[in-house]
């Protein structure tokens, strides 16, 4: 209810799960994996 059709819920993220995401982006982009292999990692979108 209250939500248009074709379109997913939106997935809330606490700012520690935020901060925890970016941290863990920035580890793995620096071990030499791309943006988006590390957000497919992290199930967020581009």
């Amino acid at each position: 209810m209250g939500q248009k059709r074709g379109l997913m819920a939106r997935k809330r993220y606490t700012a520690e799960q935020i901060l925890g995401h970016l941290r863990q982006a920035k580890i793995r982009i620096s071990e030499g994996k791309t943006v988006a292999e590390v957000l497919g990692e992290l199930g967020v979108s581009e």
